[in-house]
Parts: C-alpha cells; sequence; structure tokens
C-alpha cells in the first residue's frame, strides 16, 4: 500500500526490528500497561484502545529512542520520506502511521513495500540470489520512477542488488550508520 507521491525524491526503506528496536527486546514487561492505550488516546487525539496493550508496549517502551532520533536527523537533513519494509507492515500502514506518531513521524511514512505474489516469480527466478526484500525493495522502485535517491537500512544483509544504498546495522542506528545515510541520499 502507498500514500500518492508528489515530490517525494528521496527514500529511506526501513526495516524496524535491528534498526530502531532492539531484536528481542522485552522492556515493556517492565512496565504497567493498564492505561497506557487510554493515556495515549488521550495525548495524541488517535486511537490507541483499538491495539494490543502488549504492541503499544513494544512501541513505547522498546523502540530506541536515540536510534529515532538519528533516524529524524537522516530526514532533517534529506528530507527523505519513509517506506517501511520491516514484518511490521503486515498489520496495515495505518497501524504503523499511528506508532509513529508517538515519535513525531508520521508525517514521513508515505508506504510500505508489498509482499510479492504468484506474478512476481519471474523477478524471483531470475533473481534467486537477491533476499526477498531487495526484491521487494526494487519492485516499490520499479513502480516509483520518481524516487532520485534511497537507501536501505536493515540488520539483515540484503544488499545483494542494491549494495551501493544499503546499511546494515550492527545492533541499531548508530551515528555512523546516520552519517553514512546522509551521505547516500544526498549524493544521489
Amino acid at each position: 500500500m502507498t500514500i500518492p507521491f508528489t515530490q517525494y525524491t528521496r527514500v529511506i526503506f526501513l526495516d524496524i526490528d535491528g534498526v530502531i528496536r532492539h531484536n528481542g527486546s522485552l522492556l515493556y514487561l517492565d512496565y504497567d500497561l493498564s492505561d497506557l492505550a487510554y493515556n495515549l488516546t488521550q495525548q495524541y487525539k488517535t486511537n490507541y484502545q483499538q491495539y494490543s496493550k502488549e504492541e503499544l508496549g513494544v512501541v513505547y517502551y522498546d523502540w530506541d529512542r536515540e536510534a529515532i532520533e538519528r533516524l529524524k536527523h537522516i530526514i532533517q537533513q534529506t528530507g527523505a520520506k519513509i517506506v517501511i519494509t520491516s514484518t511490521w507492515r503486515e498489520q496495515g500502514l495505518q497501524r504503523l502511521i499511528d506508532f509513529f506518531r508517538l515519535y513525531s513521524l508520521e508525517n514521513v511514512i508515505i508506504g510500505m513495500t508489498d509482499k510479492l505474489n504468484s506474478k512476481d516469480k519471474a523477478i524471483i527466478s531470475n533473481h534467486k540470489y537477491y533476499h526477498v526484500r531487495t526484491l521487494e525493495i526494487l519492485k516499490y522502485l520499479q513502480n516509483h520512477p520518481e524516487i532520485g535517491s534511497y537507501v536501505a537500512i536493515d540488520d539483515m544483509n540484503i544488499s545483494k542488488g542494491i549494495e551501493d544504498n544499503f546499511i546494515q546495522t550492527k545492533e541499531l542506528l548508530s551515528d555512523e550508520d546516520c552519517i553514512r545515510c546522509i551521505g547516500i541520499l544526498q549524493d544521489n
């Protein structure tokens, strides 16, 4: 699913786990989540009560604020928009927009990559050594020629086919990753 483009030329293809959230982080278990949805609904004027308290707890307590600040810095320096590649996309775009609203990033989420379907089998067979996520990114780029520059950020090595536009995080988005992302987005 995608929100229509206007003048977006720089895009960040963003994974979540391993980039802005430590893989397997369960910090939310240390908190009382009983009133979290209600409090967030009141504060952000968005219906967070439609989401499970555990899911909200993960977003609110386990998404790393320093990594998110680095992501914001990339966006501020480049004007880039975000397309979600993470498995988090499986529950829909509006859900992700609501979650990113907690970090004032709701207006930069412009879409998410689609899962490959049976019609995409030809793409897969011609690129059997590419990671599926890379193929999803390449398909998105093919469908959006208005993208002038992009960077894909992921903790998995999905670099084959997008080597010059890929940043692999080691734990979370680091200062060094941030500098490299800005360079990639501004060079094109």
